[in-house]
């Protein structure tokens, strides 16, 4: 996928169980990043109003709002950079637009693969060779 993080080739590779067994952490992970985007969506949205409102009124009576939704924001893709960071951080690379799509540095056979997984699937059954995406992946 074009907008997905990319896997570096010097992180460490995960066997199936082991990557199967991080599935939980992932699944939290998504969870944070998921919040975190539909708050940053509701805060840009704010900014937005009180910008528009800021520019037709034309005083500052909106200035401490806006500078506390502006501070909230960026505390806000903050975390969101957080969470990226330590999902790559276990080799792992999702699709910032939909998280539905994971991949996960594995090996296969001592062959560095990638393990594709959906986070609406229990587990990993699928893999892909790297720089290959969701439509290429294959049956483990």
């Amino acid at each position: 996928m074009s907008n997905k993080i990319a896997l570096e080739k010097r992180q460490p590779r995960y066997s199936l169980e082991q990557a199967n067994s991080m599935l939980g952490l992932i699944r939290d992970v998504i969870g944070q990043l998921q919040d975190a985007a539909a708050v940053s969506d509701a805060e840009s949205d704010q900014l937005a109003f009180f910008e528009k409102r800021k520019a037709s009124v034309g005083r500052a009576e909106f200035d401490d709002e806006f500078e506390d939704v502006r501070s909230d924001l960026l505390s806000t893709r903050n975390v969101h950079r957080q969470c990226l960071e330590e999902l790559q951080s276990l080799s792992v690379s999702i699709d910032p637009e939909d998280f539905t799509h994971v991949d996960i540095a594995g090996s296969l056979d001592g062959k560095p693969i990638v393990w594709c997984w959906r986070t609406d699937e229990p587990n990993i059954t699928h893999w892909h060779l790297i720089g290959q995406g969701l439509a290429d992946r294959r049956s483990i």
